[in-house]
C-alpha cells in the first residue's frame, strides 16, 4: 500500500468515526434493525469502549450477526443487567432465550437471518430462507420452529385467513415438536376465530383439549397447565352474543393546539383546523395532562372550542407516569390531590361532557400489589365526580398481564368500582412485534382477552383509551394491516362493552420520546406535515360505517339551584345537540356533541327577575321549558363605540375600572364582526404588556344585531407573561399597573368589528 492509499485509508476511517459519533446510538440500532449497517459502522461498533447507552445492545447484536454466539451471550446479559428503559430489552431478552437454547444447532444462523427478514417485513424474502433451511437442515428443530414463523406470517402479517388456517392445520398434523403442534393448535382457533367461524375454532379447540391429557407431558404439570390456560383463554374469546349495534366515539390525541410542520414551532392552530382532520370522522379529541404540564399555559378555551365544533373532550392524566411506584405515590400525594383541586377541577368545570382517563398504565412496579392504591385512588374519584358531574371518570390499564396469570388491575378494583368506565390500552410497534410468533398475543387477541375479564370481573363500558401504532421503521404496511383486523374483530370488541378507542396520536411527532424508542415519532395516522398515511384511509373508513340510531332522551333536568339553572340531560346515543336559553332580551347558545349533558347555567344581564325560556334540541326531538331568574346588578359599564379593523398580531384596549382579583365577568359587546375566527384572543394586559390571554370564539355569544363576548376570568390561567424577542416568555404572578381588557388578532386575515358597550361584574 502506498502513501497515497494509506492517506486515503486514514481520512475514510477518520470520516467513519466522526460520522458514527455525530449519529446516536439510537439511530444505529434503528439502522442495525433494518440491516443497514455498513462494515466501517460494524467494526466501529466493536471497537468502541463506551458500555453506556444502547452501545452495548449494539456490540451484541453486531456479535451475533457475524455468529459469535458466546460473546453475544455475555453482551445481552450485560445489557439486561442494566435495566434498560427500553423497547429493545425485550428484543435483547428474546434474542438470548433464543442463542442459550440453539446455539448448537447449525441452522441458528439461518433462523434468526429470516427473523431479520420478519422484523423488516420482508415477507417474500423470509419465505424464500424458509424454503432454504427445509433443504438444508430438514431435521432440526429450528426449521420445525420457522414453519410456525410462516404460518404466524400468514395470519399476522398478511392477514391471508386461508392460507394461515393451512399452514397450521398441517402443522397440527405432522410436527414432531409437542410445543410447535400445540402451537399450531392455537393459530389454528385463532384463525378460525378472525374468521367468524366459531363452531369450527370450537371443534379445534375441544381437538387440542384432548392432547393435553397428564401423559402427554411425561409428568410435567406445570407445562400442561399453562397451555391449558392458553387454550381457555383462547376459547373464551369464542362465545360471542349477538352482534351490537351501537356508534361509537372514534377519536385521537394527544394535543389540541399543533404546529405546521410538527416539530417546528410554527403555524400553531387547534387541531381540527387542519384540512385532513376536517376531511376525515372524528368524535373525539385528547389532551394529555402530566406532572410536568406547564398549568400557565392550560386554559379551558380549546376544550369548550372542542365541544362547540361537535368533539368529545378526553382528558388522559398521567400524572405519576411511568416513575410509578408505593412509594412515588405517597411521595407526592398531597401535591397531587392540590393539583386535583385546583388545577384541574377548575379547568373542567365548565364542559357539559367530558371523559377523564386517570392514571394510564398504574399496574406496574409494584402498584399491582399495593392495597392501599385503590383505596386513595377511590376517593379521588369520588372528590372529581362530586365537582364535576358531567365529567365520566375512569381508570386506565396495561396490557401486559401473562395468560392466566395474577390480574394487575385488582389493587385497583375499589377505584375501577367506584368509575364510570374502564380503559385500556394498545401500543405496539414492530420492534414489539418482532420478538414473538404466538397467534394468541396478537395485539387484537391482547385488547379482547383484558376486556372480556374487566367484563366479567367489573361489568363497566369499555373505552380503548388510547391505540397507538408505530409506522416505522418500515411498518407503514403493517399499521394500515392492524386497523384492517380491528375491521374483523370490531364486532367482538362491541360485546364487551367497548363504546369509544382514541388514536393516541392523531400526527407524527418528531420530538416525541419515551420507552417505544424512536418508534415513538410514527405513531401518527398522518405524517408530520399532515399528509395521510394508508392507515388514515382505513381509520376514516371504520368511523364513517359506524351504525346510524335514532338517539332518544332518557333524563332531563332543569331547575334553578342555589348555584345557577341546573340544566342535565341524558340520551341513549351520541348525537349532536343545541341548548338555547333566553329572557327576552338576548339569547345564551351552547352546542356540542354527546350522550350526556350536564351544565350550571349562571347568567349576567339586565338586573331584575325574569322568565328564562330554554330550548334543547338534538337530532330527532325537542324539550321546551320556562323557569325564574334574577339576574345580579353589574358592577359597572361603558359606552364605546368604537369601530376598528386588527391586522395580524395588532391589538385594541379597553380601560377596566377594577383590578381583575375584583371581576367576575367581562362583557365586550360587539357588532359588525367580520370573520369569527378562532385565532382572535382576549383578555387582560398590564401596564408592563403582560397578557393572560384566552380564544375569544367559545365565548361569544349571538344577541341583537351582533354578538356579546362574555369572559369569566377565572378562565385565565394563572401568571403574566410577556414575549421577549430572542428570549421568550418573561412570567410574573401579578400584573404591573393597571389593567385593560385585551382584544387581539393572531390570524393572518384582518378581523373588522364595532365596540358598543362594556359591561362588568
Amino acid at each position: 500500500m502506498n502513501w497515497l492509499t494509506k492517506s486515503l485509508s486514514l481520512c475514510c476511517l477518520v470520516f467513519v468515526s466522526m460520522t458514527l459519533n455525530a449519529m446516536s446510538s439510537e439511530q444505529l440500532v434503528q439502522k442495525q434493525y433494518l440491516g443497514l449497517l455498513n462494515d466501517a459502522e460494524r467494526q466501529q461498533v466493536i471497537t468502541r469502549q463506551d458500555q453506556g447507552d444502547n452501545w452495548l445492545l449494539l456490540a451484541a447484536l453486531v456479535a451475533v450477526d457475524e455468529h459469535r454466539w458466546a460473546q453475544g451471550i455475555e453482551l445481552l446479559r450485560q445489557y439486561l443487567s442494566q435495566n434498560p428503559f427500553s423497547v429493545h430489552r425485550l428484543r435483547a431478552r428474546a434474542l438470548l432465550t433464543q442463542i442459550q437454547a440453539f446455539q448448537q444447532d447449525p441452522a441458528l444462523g439461518d433462523f434468526l437471518l429470516l427473523l431479520q427478514m420478519r422484523q423488516r417485513d420482508q415477507v417474500d424474502l423470509m419465505y424464500h430462507a424458509i424454503g432454504r433451511m427445509q433443504a438444508s437442515y430438514p431435521h432440526s428443530v429450528l426449521t420445525e420452529k420457522a414453519q410456525l414463523v410462516a404460518a404466524h406470517a400468514a395470519l399476522e402479517l398478511e392477514n391471508n385467513l386461508p392460507v394461515a388456517i393451512e399452514r397450521y392445520r398441517s402443522l397440527t398434523e405432522r410436527a414432531k415438536e409437542d410445543e410447535h403442534r400445540f402451537a399450531a393448535y392455537l393459530g389454528l382457533v385463532m384463525s378460525y376465530h378472525r374468521q367468524g367461524r366459531l363452531g369450527e375454532a370450537m371443534q379445534v379447540a375441544e381437538q387440542f383439549e384432548a392432547q393435553l391429557e397428564p401423559g402427554w407431558f411425561g409428568g410435567d404439570d406445570l407445562q400442561r397447565r399453562v397451555w391449558r390456560q392458553r387454550l381457555q383463554s383462547a376459547t373464551a374469546l369464542l362465545n360471542q352474543e349477538a352482534p351490537v349495534k351501537r356508534p361509537m366515539i372514534w377519536g385521537t390525541g394527544a394535543r389540541l393546539d399543533v404546529d405546521l410542520p410538527v416539530g417546528s414551532g410554527q403555524n400553531y392552530q387547534p387541531l381540527w383546523r387542519h384540512a385532513p382532520v376536517q376531511a376525515g370522522v372524528l368524535q373525539g379529541v385528547t389532551l394529555w395532562i402530566t406532572r410536568h404540564s406547564d398549568w400557565r399555559w392550560l386554559q379551558p378555551d380549546l376544550l369548550k372550542l372542542a365541544v362547540q365544533k361537535g368533539y368529545t373532550p378526553m382528558i388522559s392524566l398521567w400524572y405519576f407516569g411511568d416513575e410509578i411506584s408505593p412509594e412515588f405515590v405517597t411521595e407526592h400525594w398531597d401535591a397531587y390531590r392540590t393539583m386535583i383541586r385546583q388545577r384541574l377541577i377548575p379547568l373542567l368545570k365548565d364542559l357539559p361532557e367530558a371523559y377523564l382517563l386517570l392514571e394510564p398504565e398504574f399496574n406496574k412496579n409494584g402498584i399491582e400489589r399495593w392495597p392501599e392504591w385503590g383505596r386513595r385512588m377511590s376517593e379521588v374519584i369520588g372528590e372529581i365526580k362530586r365537582a364535576l358531574p358531567g365529567i365520566k371518570v375512569g381508570m386506565v390499564l396495561g396490557d401486559w398481564d401473562p395468560i392466566g396469570q395474577f390480574a394487575s388491575y385488582e389493587s385497583a378494583a375499589p377505584a375501577i368500582e367506584a368509575s364510570d368506565f374502564v380503559g385500556t390500552m394498545l401500543m405496539i410497534a414492530g420492534y414489539t412485534e418482532a420478538i414473538h410468533f404466538d397467534a394468541d398475543w396478537s395485539p387484537w387477541i391482547r385488547a379482547q382477552r383484558l376486556a372480556l375479564q374487566l367484563r366479567q370481573r367489573f361489568n363497566k363500558p369499555w373505552m380503548l383509551a388510547y391505540v397507538a401504532i408505530a409506522s416505522e421503521p418500515q411498518w407503514q404496511r403493517r399499521q394500515a394491516l392492524e386497523l384492517e383486523k380491528l375491521e374483523q374483530y370490531l364486532p367482538a370488541l362491541k360485546q364487551y362493552g367497548l363504546f369509544a378507542i382514541n388514536w393516541f396520536s392523531l400526527v407524527d411527532d418528531p420530538g416525541q420520546q419515551g420507552w417505544f424508542a424512536d418508534a415513538e415519532q410514527s405513531f401518527g395516522l398522518l405524517d408530520r406535515n399532515f399528509e395521510p398515511k394508508p392507515a388514515a384511509q382505513t381509520w376514516h373508513r371504520l368511523a364513517s360505517t359506524d351504525p346510524n340510531v335514532v338517539p332518544e332522551l332518557i333524563q332531563w333536568r332543569f331547575e334553578p339551584t342555589a348555584q345557577g339553572i341546573a340544566i342535565s340531560a341524558q340520551l341513549s346515543h351520541r348525537t349532536r345537540w343545541q341548548l338555547t336559553l333566553t329572557d327576552g332580551l338576548r339569547e345564551w347558545q351552547y352546542q356540542g356533541a354527546a350522550t350526556h349533558i350536564d351544565l350550571n347555567w349562571n347568567g349576567y344581564g339586565p338586573q331584575g327577575q325574569r322568565p328564562i325560556a330554554v330550548s334543547f334540541t338534538w337530532s330527532s326531538g325537542r324539550r321546551d321549558e320556562v323557569t325564574e331568574w334574577v339576574f345580579q346588578p353589574s358592577q359597572g359599564q361603558q359606552v364605546l363605540s368604537q369601530s376598528k379593523v386588527l391586522r395580524q398580531w395588532q391589538s385594541t384596549l379597553f380601560d377596566l375600572p377594577s383590578r381583575p382579583a375584583d371581576l367576575a365577568v367581562v362583557q365586550l359587546y360587539l357588532s359588525e364582526l367580520e370573520p369569527i375566527d378562532d385565532q382572535l384572543f382576549v383578555g387582560l394586559q398590564d401596564a408592563g404588556g403582560a397578557t393572560r390571554m384566552v380564544r375569544a370564539a367559545p365565548y361569544l355569544q349571538r344577541v341583537a344585531g351582533g354578538y356579546v363576548l362574555e369572559l369569566p376570568i377565572s378562565d385565565l390561567a394563572p401568571g403574566w407573561r410577556r414575549y421577549q424577542s430572542g428570549a421568550g416568555f418573561e412570567w410574573r404572578s401579578e400584573p404591573k399597573g393597571r389593567v385593560t381588557l385585551n382584544l387581539q388578532n393572531q390570524s393572518s386575515h384582518p378581523v373588522r368589528f364595532r365596540a358598543d358597550k362594556l359591561i362588568w361584574y
